[in-house]
Formats: structure tokens, C-alpha cells, sequence
């Protein structure tokens, strides 16, 4: 599933939280997000069942919603790999790399590999 920049920032604030939030919350967490925005980018969270209404609240004097993520992080992150081949992901997690981590980190991949077709 792709999701955007937008809304990956959004569902790591609610995995930072300890407790679901509404809006105007996730809003004011970071500086320069726009209220307008926060809630559609929480319209598609809803819609890709990523997020979920927890509860409905008072904020001020006006009823407002808080969401929750219905998925761990962790559990996210395995999602969106799940698809990916062993060679893909090696390749994505190594690309950016400098060169010397490059070789040892390939080297350390390597050992795993073979120690895994060697059944060991």
C-alpha cells in the first residue's frame, strides 16, 4: 500500500502519542501543519483503514474525533515490505550508503545467507 509523506508523518505523531488525537492536536504537534490539511490527510487514512476513530470528544465547546492507528508500527513496516523481494529490499536499504558500510554491511548479508542455505 503507498501512502504519502503526509500521511506517514501523521501516523508516526499517533504512534508517538501515548493516547488517540484529534486534529487540532495532531495539528499543533508539529510546526507549519495546516489544520485544513491534517484533516484530509486523516480522510485518507480513514479510507486506507490505517487509522480509526477512537472516540468522539469535546474540544472547547464543539464535538471533535480522535484517531488512533489500528496498526503498530512495526506491523506497518512489515506491511509495506512484505511484497518486496529479499534482493529489492537489500538493494533499497543499501543504496545511499557510503561505501565502506556498503561492503561490510553486504559482507554481514552474506553471511546471514549462507549461513541460512547451509541450514545452520
Amino acid at each position: 500500500m503507498k501512502i504519502t509523506n503526509k500521511e506517514l508523518e501523521i501516523l508516526q505523531i499517533l504512534w508517538a502519542s501515548e493516547t488517540a488525537l484529534n486534529a487540532k492536536q495532531i495539528s499543533e504537534f508539529k510546526e507549519g501543519m495546516i489544520m485544513s490539511t491534517v484533516q484530509t490527510t486523516l480522510r485518507k487514512l480513514l479510507q486506507k483503514e490505517l487509522i480509526r476513530v477512537d472516540d468522539i470528544i469535546y474540544s472547547g465547546t464543539v464535538l471533535s474525533r480522535t484517531f488512533a492507528p489500528t496498526l503498530t508500527q512495526e506491523a506497518f513496516i512489515a506491511m509495506q515490505y512484505q511484497n518486496l523481494s529479499i534482493a529489492n529490499f537489500v538493494s533499497h536499504l543499501l543504496k545511499n550508503k557510503k561505501s565502506k558500510e556498503n561492503d561490510q554491511e553486504l559482507k554481514e548479508v552474506y553471511e546471514i545467507l549462507k549461513e541460512k542455505t547451509e541450514g545452520k
